[in-house]
């Protein structure tokens, strides 16, 4: 069956609604006159000198929010690991809101989606009240001539007596739905009446088939609001049809034939019957109905592949990370990189990913082996951890890093994916004193301590790294013996300065 690929948008319902109203909270915020940002118009001179008792002391406030991605023929899919972040900075003495800061995460989802695009026309065929141990087996053979695919909508009644024949019937491709245990119409019982019906029949089919059961048929099609819910409550959809060609009437097997190949159209749900009575009719007109569709160009399906539902949820392929007019692109698919330090490779729980053309690596391990273990801060949602020249504060979705409290110019951002600190190689090798070589032949990225790289060690005193400020930006700058050490394969890092984390 032909599939395509496709790309799945963003789709958050939480913080499309909060977004407009963050956004204009974080216009209209300033901080207060004694605050030590600095900020456009304000000359620095004034903001410095302000007294001690006008600064205003400030706390930050990190969340997740789940994102979702739109996956046509089902409800908004949650896509694992990946988070938008909200940071909210507020008044630690009054509780006043001073600045806020989104990052908005997009995954990347591609999918085979058959019910969507352009695609052979389909069409279902359905059969109710079975299994039957005289007309199922028939309808089975029929089925494998012609490698044609059909739903059974059973009766839970009967399962017991035909549990080998429903086991084949899945076997060879088949769909199991349910239609009620012994007939009874749905519209005349309790909410609780149709559920505790449902579940009875399911229980029967235990042992019988071991795929997937998704489907409820009400019989005679009797369904209400009421009942539609109580079905969708217990975990099922509703299957009805669209074509009806009436042969629990046995008006014979070409009238049969002909009513379903008159109104045969793409996507349409035909209902038919394998048990019930005298069926001969029904497997006649499935000689003469299954090879003139095909013969027309339809593939003959489940209702699950009919709607989409028998599809794997879709695969995400990375994401991408918005922080104000700055977009990042998280490339995923470098599961075959290894990350040794020192000689010795780590265990990640997580494979590298890659940001720019540079690598992104799982922090926890790396840091511990470079004798820097961090610390994690969840409501902040940072890691810190003490490199050669003092404290860093690295916060995850985000281009902020400090040292001893300093900002420092960073042009990637950590991130926070699959519930892991993924911070830039790069910024950790250089914040920890060591080299790091990107090892094409053997795919590794391999570490070296300040020890085993040949680097003289330092104290936190030593100039190995220095502040300065370019037009008021702070900058970290390294010596340029370190510098060289630190750089990677130009084609992974791109033009971006090595002087700069």
């Amino acid at each position: 069956m032909p599939h395509r690929s496709s790309q799945i948008t963003l789709k958050s319902r939480s913080l499309a609604r909060l977004i407009p109203a963050l956004m204009l909270l974080a216009l209209c915020l300033a901080p207060q006159e004694g605050s030590a940002r600095l900020l456009p118009g304000r000359p620095a001179e004034q903001t410095r000198q302000a007294s001690a008792a006008d600064q205003v002391t400030t706390v930050e406030r990190a969340e997740l929010l789940t994102a979702y991605a739109t996956w046509p023929g089902h409800a908004d899919f949650r896509v694992p690991g990946v988070y938008h972040t909200r940071r909210l900075t507020v008044d630690a003495r009054t509780g006043e809101p001073l600045g806020l800061q989104l990052a908005i995460a997009e995954p990347r989802m591609v999918y085979s989606h058959t019910a969507g695009g352009e695609h052979a026309p389909r069409i279902a065929l359905t059969f109710d009240d079975g299994p039957n141990a005289t007309y199922t087996p028939q309808m089975l053979d029929v089925f494998a001539k012609y490698n044609a695919r059909a739903t059974f909508m059973v009766l839970g009644g009967l399962v017991g007596k035909h549990k080998q024949i429903l086991a084949c019937a899945e076997a060879e491709g088949h769909e199991i739905g349910i239609h009620s245990w012994w007939h009874a119409s749905y519209t005349g019982m309790s909410s609780g009446g149709v559920q505790s019906d449902i579940a009875r029949c399911r229980t029967a089919l235990e042992g019988a088939i071991d795929g997937p059961v998704r489907w409820v048929r009400p019989p005679y099609g009797s369904v209400n609001d009421r009942v539609r819910a109580a079905i969708n409550d217990a975990g099922y959809h509703v299957a009805m049809w669209s074509i009806d060609p009436r042969d629990w009437q046995n008006p014979g097997s070409s009238v049969v034939a002909d009513r379903i190949l008159t109104m045969a159209k793409d996507g349409a749900v035909v209902v038919l019957h394998d048990g019930g009575g005298n069926r001969s009719g029904t497997v006649a007109a499935m000689r003469t109905v299954i090879p003139a569709l095909q013969k027309r160009g339809y593939q003959i399906v489940t209702l699950s592949e009919l709607t989409g539902l028998s599809e794997l949820p879709p695969s995400e392929q990375g994401m991408r990370l918005s922080i104000g007019d700055k977009q990042f692109e998280v490339e995923v698919g470098h599961d075959d990189v290894k990350v040794t330090v020192d000689g010795r490779l780590l265990e990640l729980d997580e494979p590298p990913v890659m940001i720019n053309g540079q690598f992104l690596v799982q922090a926890r391990p790396v840091l511990t082996a470079l004798g820097s273990p961090p610390r994690w801060d969840a409501g902040n949602l940072a890691v810190s951890f003490d490199g050669v020249r003092g404290e860093f504060v690295v916060k995850l979705n985000s281009l902020d890093v400090t040292l001893n409290g300093e900002p420092l110019l960073v042009q990637l951002p950590s991130i926070y994916y699959h519930g892991t600190a993924m911070l830039p190689v790069s910024l950790m090798a250089k914040a920890c004193g060591a080299t790091v070589v990107w090892n094409a032949a053997e795919r590794t990225l391999e570490l070296a301590s300040m020890v085993h790289a040949g680097i003289p060690h330092t104290s936190r005193h030593d100039p190995l790294m220095t502040l300065r400020s370019f037009d008021g930006l702070p900058i970290c700058w390294w010596p340029r013996e370190l510098t060289r050490s630190l750089t990677l394969d130009p084609k992974l890092t791109g033009d971006e300065s090595a002087a700069s984390i």
